[in-house]
């Protein structure tokens, strides 16, 4: 399923997917739109709302009004997949003037449709002032207890965006559900082994720039040119046509604690250690208390898919990111009879 949010009158409807959301509240056969909570309840106006901008249509997300943080929810059936691998993916950017770690949107799920939601990722890392790449897209892996007849999707503005410093927003557009029979960790690394040659899924070590250095189980990099680059065969059989990439990137702390010329950029390439590498994201004196990291690999997926880990600037004595739980899963359509990926790459 997806919805696009490009169309020229703002709504909740937009129904984009080669699935249909699912017609799980009202009394209605149509598929039920978007739900506000803690807003106006209409998509032209308020903390949140559709937005149509030169490029089309964007879901945006504030909280300058003071009623309460907004959120946004949607039903979907995933029941098909109950054993199977499901993603959300969104592409994401942010205004001018949000802040760093205060200004959080969480995106979650329900298996019964209503609370608790389970959290499926948090973005709190952008700076929109400072970042050198304040968008992107980003996917979550969806758990089985949230994959079934009366899966709910949330996004919610769970702090900041209160625009004390200016407008504050938070976009979101070509929300994707993909959907498809097999689930398979494709490679992965903790980096218990101590150095960069454990892990499991990949065609060799890490190859390494600079001095980046396993301390504490996890992947440092604390010099000026300091690079970790490591490649996985991502086109076995069955054929792969999902992958998301998560990690869990930490940061020095004081005394040491990071500047705003101080960069962690992660790239993906699907040709290989010396391909050209397209940027996922970047994390700019990044610390924030959630550090859990998840990003759409699908476009890079090849017998030679490579991610990387590259200090953009020179950090200073003592200065450091950290890399760790880096992970590769992936999905395969098991079935002839459809898929649930839009675009290309069907079975």
């Amino acid at each position: 399923v997806a919805d696009r949010f490009g169309t020229v009158t703002p709504n909740y409807a937009n129904d984009n997917g080669p699935n249909s959301w699912a017609d799980g509240v009202d009394a209605g056969t149509a598929p039920d739109p978007w739900t506000e909570a803690g807003d106006d309840g209409v998509a032209t106006s308020g903390d949140a709302q559709v937005v149509i901008g030169p490029g089309g249509g964007e879901l945006r997300l504030g909280n300058g009004g003071g009623g309460g943080a907004p959120s946004l929810s949607r039903p979907l059936d995933m029941s098909e997949y109950s054993t199977g691998f499901g993603i959300v993916r969104f592409d994401y950017r942010v205004s001018a003037n949000t802040d760093l770690d205060t200004d959080q949107i969480t995106i979650e799920c329900s298996g019964t449709g209503a609370a608790p939601y389970t959290t499926l990722g948090t973005i709190d890392w952008l700076d929109g002032d400072v970042n050198p790449n304040p968008s992107g897209a980003a996917a979550f892996d969806l758990p089985v207890g949230c994959r079934t007849a009366s899966h709910s999707l949330q996004c919610r503005v769970s702090a900041g965006f209160t625009g004390g410093g200016g407008a504050e927003y938070f976009f979101a557009d070509d929300v994707e559900v993909r959907a498809v029979g097999t689930r398979t960790v494709s490679a992965e690394d903790d980096f218990a082994s101590g150095n960069f040659t454990g892990g499991s899924g990949w065609t060799g070590a890490w190859s390494l720039v600079g001095t980046p250095a396993v301390v504490g189980n996890a992947a440092r990099l604390d010099g000026a040119t300091d690079a970790a680059t490591r490649v996985a065969n991502l086109a076995g059989s069955p054929r792969p046509v999902l992958a998301v990439l998560s990690f869990n990137q930490t940061a020095s702390v004081a005394p040491d604690d990071l500047e705003d010329d101080d960069v962690l950029v992660v790239e993906a390439s699907a040709g290989g250690a010396g391909g050209t590498c397209a940027t996922l994201a970047a994390f700019v004196n990044d610390n924030p208390a959630s550090n859990f990291r998840s990003f759409d690999l699908t476009p890079y997926l090849s017998n030679q898919t490579a991610i990387r880990f590259r200090v953009a600037n020179a950090l200073e004595a003592g200065e450091y990111f950290q890399v760790d739980n880096v992970q590769i899963i992936t999905g395969s359509q098991t079935s002839v009879v459809k898929d649930n990926v839009p675009g290309g790459g069907n079975d």
